[in-house]
């Protein structure tokens, strides 16, 4: 059996993160934008989303995927 396929739409986020570590090590509440970068479909037919904050180049939290640390 085929997969089926149809649009695909991936989506843009807008949080609230409570974590946010500037660099002068206050943490604070900030709002992000956690967006899509990249989308590869992989060898085994599924499709492989990358996701990116907007405030992880400026984020030191060292426990956030996103984070620059």
């Amino acid at each position: 059996m085929e997969p089926e396929k149809g649009r695909f739409f991936p989506r843009v986020y807008s949080v609230a993160c409570f974590d946010f570590i500037d660099e002068h090590g206050i943490t604070q509440r900030v709002t992000a934008i956690i967006a899509p970068i990249r989308v590869k479909a992989a060898e085994d037919g599924s499709t492989v989303i990358s996701y990116a904050c907007s405030r992880g180049p400026r984020c030191r939290n060292p426990t956030c995927r996103y984070s620059s640390r």
